[in-house]
């Protein structure tokens, strides 16, 4: 899977200077990068910029990339698939903190992040076996198959946490939260990567681990926890 990673960060970018530099409407000074977020959280290893609007409220904008293996998944075939899961997106953040020290104690977190969830494993065909009859039987012409959960456009899914800042040195600070966040998970499709025949008794199976795997996407919640660690190092 290819993810435009420079494009993210140019997006990010962009963004944090329109919101970074706004103006306030009681003040006409410009605003400016107060520090940098480094960290880690369920969608794998975050990179945030952030600035003070005021003694109690902060906003920021941070980006997240990471391709991993998930294992092995049952999906009827004769043998187990492998499979990867893959994160890319970018965040919105609005914090606010319940005392007037923003750089101490705890907050509530509000997120919008755009993102791009996939899953995806390539089967190879030829070394799995298939029952035709009351035969078992291999296809050893048959070629590979993609077998996916790719959403064709980044989605956004809100977040609400709730965290605790705790002040390191001046300049350096210890983050962490918790809470919920909403996404629907997408079906799988799969491709077959020749325009070599398929044979039906490998069809048959493959149409039905295709049913198995978005019965088993269909039980999943709408609503997941998202848990977040950080390092927050403050320019000024």
């Amino acid at each position: 899977m290819k993810i435009n990673f420079r494009g993210l960060l140019y997006s990010s970018l962009l963004i944090s200077s329109l919101i970074f530099n706004c103006k306030e409407t009681y003040a006409n000074e410009k605003r400016s990068i107060t520090g940098i977020n480094l960290g880690v959280y369920e969608k794998g290893p975050y990179l945030g910029i952030y600035s003070d609007i005021n003694k109690r409220n902060q906003v920021e904008v941070g980006i997240n990339y990471l391709d991993v293996p998930i294992g092995s998944y049952d999906a009827n075939f004769s043998e187990k698939i492998k499979g990867r899961l893959s994160f890319a997106g970018l965040r919105l953040l609005y914090r606010r903190f319940y005392k007037p020290k923003i750089d101490n104690g705890i907050y509530t977190e509000a997120g919008l992040e755009l993102s791009r969830i996939s899953a995806y494993s390539t089967i190879k065909l030829s070394e799995l076996t298939y029952k035709s009859g009351n035969l078992s039987v291999r296809c050893p012409t048959c070629s590979s198959m993609d077998l996916s959960i790719r959403p064709s456009t980044f989605e956004l899914i809100p977040s609400l946490s709730i965290g605790w800042k705790q002040k390191i040195t001046p300049r350096i600070s210890l983050n962490s939260s918790i809470g919920i966040q909403y996404k629907k998970i997408k079906n799988a499709n799969w491709t077959y990567n020749t325009n070599q025949f398929m044979p039906l008794f490998v069809k048959n199976e493959v149409d039905q681990a295709i049913i198995k795997v978005n019965k088993d996407l269909e039980d999943l919640p709408t609503i997941f926890p998202t848990l977040m660690f950080s390092i927050s190092y403050r320019f000024n």
